[in-house]
């Protein structure tokens, strides 16, 4: 049985990132080093933007992935640049954060764009194995384990959740309303749900009516919180304090 520590949104932090890694006992290639202990690394995604360095992130987990270390799943951040650098500039706009983020991908080169590029092509928007989910967002309420039960349509609404979570609407500065009804009233068959996407001043756990524990592990490190992590199946924490604040704009950007 493989044991898993499911890391929340890193947003370029780096350094922060290294720190966590080893303080829950993983070498600098992802290796966990007690021997006779079958651990692995989860990411529920949003690598990019906001910190200091998104090109040492996904430098460092495109190398991790390539060996099959780690499990990553992609985030809304994550798509925007994907689609970004599948489109081209010429047909998608980038907004602030993706302009910061490009400045610190481009002095690497057209090879390295290409890697990230291929890379962020192959990342899954969930991954589930036994009662455990992780996704990045939240939980489309449709009660069926197995998707190949899904329409197209439920398939693409489930997927659209994962990325940007349960949305009401846009608020007064343009940004979304994002909510969480979804997680009290879960009742689908995961116990235990990891996810990330909106920020939280520590770990939270919501408790959903059928029992099932909704984890949110975005600490908000680019905004001078934590970068945390959640060891599963002791559903124990694990974090480090940034090392400064790096972004201060809107948490629902």
């Amino acid at each position: 049985m493989i044991n898993y520590d499911i890391i929340g949104d890193v947003h370029g932090c780096l350094d922060e990132l290294r720190e966590l890694m080893g303080l829950l006992g993983y070498d600098q290639n992802g290796v966990y080093k007690t021997r006779h202990s079958n651990r692995q690394l989860i990411f529920v995604g949003d690598l990019v933007d906001r910190g200091p360095s998104s090109d040492g992130v996904l430098e460092l987990l495109i190398e991790l992935y390539d060996q099959k270390r780690i499990t990553v799943l992609l985030g809304n951040h994550d798509e925007k640049l994907r689609k970004y650098l599948h489109r081209g500039e010429q047909t998608m706009r980038a907004g602030q954060m993706l302009t910061a983020t490009l400045a610190q991908l481009e002095p690497r080169g057209d090879a390295f764009l290409s890697r990230v590029k291929e890379f962020l092509e192959q990342l899954p928007y969930r991954f589930a194995e036994g009662n455990l989910l992780v996704v990045h967002g939240a939980v489309l309420p449709i009660n069926r384990e197995n998707m190949d039960q899904l329409s197209d349509k439920e398939l693409k609404s489930e997927k659209a959740w994962a990325l940007y979570g349960q949305v009401a609407g846009i608020n007064a500065d343009g940004f979304p309303i994002r909510l969480q009804d979804w997680a009290h009233a879960y009742a689908g068959p995961y116990s235990t749900i990891v996810r990330g996407h909106s920020v939280v001043d520590d770990v939270e756990t919501i408790v959903s009516l059928s029992g099932a524990r909704i984890v949110n592990v975005d600490t908000g490190c680019a905004y001078g919180g934590m970068l945390s992590a959640l060891r599963y199946p002791e559903h124990s924490v694990l974090q480090v304090k940034a090392l400064k604040t790096y972004y201060q704009g809107s948490v629902c950007e």
